[in-house]
């Protein structure tokens, strides 16, 4: 059953990018700390798989983590009964009826997928009644499990693990929510055919987004995830818009009503959603907090 959590954690690993070289942006995380007059929110961008080398993490991250109260992730995959979470997949993620997959992509969009499928040994048959968003799913788990990448060495999971038994954890959607964000999703034609194009380059990406990550460089990671990827497809901006910014919004919105308690958060979202003007990031400061990315090791 942990295939379906693993589908969940990596929805957005496959976004198509196109990568600069990394370049340290000084000693910094991925960690920003911004405070009201009454609480503090810690704000840690998550890479949701990761390897044994990628810990430990940064002190100052594993301190703000100690200093908090409550840990929030988007969604707490693990506290979820495998069953119940396999059946609400397969409820959205799978055609009901005669309707299949060759129904709702093009021809372009299946002679990749052939190619693609041919990789795993996958006879088209048996994904034949997959809709495009959960076979884009399934086949990114497929290579990212092959690259050596699990989740759960993912940030996520490693502070759900810790806060499970001392800390209370929140949500900031939960699965449900982030399922239907890709059922929902106009042209899901497209945003597979993208995905398959970018299947190839995933293996040289992925090391250097990790480096990233680690050195704390939001040029990096927003270009990575945001700006090129938008300038060279501007066909996908309403995909954009799904994942990325309306969802900023509205983390956004639960963020500030933390802002306004008695308590220290330690708030864990993918990383892709604190770079820019449009992050969570940029929206706190626009609301007039002042938002500080921490230091590292």
């Amino acid at each position: 059953m942990r295939v379906v959590a693993f589908v969940l954690t990596t929805f957005l690993i496959l976004i198509p990018w196109h990568l600069p070289a990394a370049q340290a942006q000084g000693n910094k995380s991925f960690l920003w700390k911004t405070e009201s007059r009454s609480a503090t929110v810690y704000l840690l961008g998550s890479v949701h798989v990761g390897r044994e080398d990628m810990y430990p993490l940064a002190d100052v991250i594993e301190d703000a983590f100690d200093e908090s109260s409550h840990l929030v992730v988007e969604a707490d995959i693990e506290k979820l009964d495998p069953i119940a979470m396999l059946q609400e997949v397969m409820a959205l993620g799978i055609y009901k009826g005669e309707k299949q997959l060759l129904d709702h992509i093009s021809n372009d969009t299946l002679i990749k997928l052939t190619k693609y499928l041919k990789k795993y040994n996958l006879p088209l048959a048996q994904v034949s009644n997959f809709k495009p968003w959960f076979l884009m799913m399934t086949l990114s788990a497929l290579q990212i499990r092959e690259l050596g990448y699990d989740e759960t060495l993912g940030v996520d999971y490693y502070f759900i693990k810790k806060a499970r038994d001392n800390k209370e954890i929140l949500e900031l959607e939960g699965v449900t929510q982030q399922l239907k964000i890709f059922d929902d999703m106009p042209d899901q034609d497209l945003f597979l055919n993208a995905s398959l194009d970018s299947f190839h380059e995933l293996e040289e990406q992925m090391e250097p987004m990790i480096e990233a990550w680690k050195k704390g460089d939001t040029k990096i990671i927003n270009n990575i995830m945001i700006e090129d990827m938008l300038e060279d497809n501007p066909q996908q901006a309403l995909f954009y818009e799904k994942v990325f910014f309306e969802r900023n919004r509205d983390m956004t919105d639960k963020i500030l009503k933390y802002l306004k308690t008695n308590n220290v958060y330690f708030v864990v979202v993918g990383a892709g959603h604190l770079v820019g003007d449009r992050s969570i990031v940029g929206l706190l400061r626009k609301q007039g907090f002042r938002v500080t990315q921490q230091g590292g090791r």
